[in-house]
């Protein structure tokens, strides 16, 4: 059965002082607050709950707390961390959050999120993990960044959820991400909606919570990175497939004034390995462009070939025969007079032959990439 506590006096009167430690304890177990708690003026505190909801914010602001301790508890309004350092271990087990503000935020030790729900976007911003942090198996409903954010241990995402986006490319880090069975979808970024000046781009970042797309794919390539440093290729592909597909976005939203050439050549070479094998990760799409890019070149290739000749009263070449070309034509290292003979002249021919034969190499090279992902 729950207890109520309406009152900051009455939340007082649940502390309790240990004479032979010289420690402040406040167990809370099975109850709701529904007064606003500042935690101010305590010293050698001890603060654990569990089963409690609170109803109303919570501020901390006492430099002199032993521990934090938070298991299946409800925060119904604002938890307010800015400016705050913890010097102790801070937990909150299959907590859950409305919403809370991390400003200037400083964990010196252990902190660990283990199965807590974020409801409302999260900014960590200018935060400083020096000590291990955990959100292994939380829950971000909407986004979560990690803005101007220091981590200097490792940090776990070991089955974190992020049902919207992750924002991870202005934290410094220098330690070891934690990534395993991570769980994070394409999502949408916010280049649209005109972030692209300065200083919409740092109410993005430092307020709103909105993602540009240049952050989106910075996050990628650093997750693709640790994924491949892990030896787990499968996943660094898939983020790979959205870092590029977030560069082919940027190349359309953001035209250069000059090496137009080479930005167009840029946006087609993304193009093709997006058509062809999706980044590196589908080996059927790779079969089944070779296929039809190299039908295509077949076809044409044989409109200018002497062995058929194309008119209204032609009869139609024996399937079996076409076939056998085809199989032919789809070796990139076939006779150049697999279709003619040597007194024609058929250089349209042999130029689509050319082409076709760098298409079909450049196919079969994408499928057989697309299978590495497996190595």
């Amino acid at each position: 059965m729950k207890f109520i506590i309406n009152t900051y006096d009455e939340f007082l009167e649940s502390v309790r002082f240990n004479e032979n430690s010289g420690e402040m304890r406040c167990l809370l177990s099975n109850c709701t607050i529904t007064c606003k708690i500042r935690l101010s003026q305590f010293h050698n505190f001890r603060f654990s709950c569990k089963n409690c909801s609170f109803e109303d914010e919570i501020i901390f602001e006492s430099p002199n707390i032993l521990l934090f301790e938070f298991d299946n508890c409800q925060f119904h309004k604002k938890v307010n961390f800015n400016n705050f350092v913890f010097n102790c271990n801070v937990r909150f087990y299959k907590c859950s959050f409305n919403e809370v503000s991390f400003i200037n935020t400083q964990f010196n030790k252990l902190v660990d999120f283990w199965r807590s729900t974020f409801n409302k976007s999260v900014i960590f911003l200018k935060t400083d993990f020096n000590g291990v942090a955990v959100f292994s198996a939380a829950t971000f409903i909407e986004n979560v960044l990690f803005t101007y954010a220091k981590i200097r241990e490792p940090i776990f995402f070991r089955g974190t959820k992020f049902e919207k986006g992750l924002d991870f490319s202005l934290a410094v880090s220098t330690g070891v991400l934690g990534v395993f069975d991570m769980r994070l979808k394409d999502y949408l970024s916010y280049d649209t909606l005109g972030l692209e000046d300065e200083d919409g781009y740092e109410n993005a970042v430092t307020e709103t919570a909105a993602i540009p797309l240049r952050n989106k794919q910075e996050t990628f390539r650093i997750l693709k990175k640790r994924f491949e440093d892990l030896g787990d290729i499968p996943s660094s592909l898939y983020f790979k497939t959205i870092e590029k597909r977030c560069l082919m976005q940027s190349l359309r939203k953001n035209p250069p004034s000059s090496k137009k050439f080479t930005h167009k050549s840029d946006k087609f070479s993304l193009w093709l390995n997006l058509m062809s094998n999706d980044f590196g990760k589908s080996y059927f799409r790779a079969f089944i462009f070779t296929i039809i890019v190299g039908l295509g070149w077949f076809l044409i290739s044989i409109i200018f070939s002497g062995k058929y000749m194309l008119n209204v009263y032609a009869e139609f070449a024996p399937l079996n025969e076409i076939l056998s070309d085809f199989v032919k034509f789809m070796n990139p290292t076939h006779k150049i007079d697999y279709l003619t003979d040597s007194k024609g002249n058929y250089w349209l021919f042999y130029l689509f032959d050319f082409i076709g034969r760098g298409f079909v190499g450049y196919g079969t090279y994408q499928f057989i990439q697309a299978f590495r992902k497996y190595r």
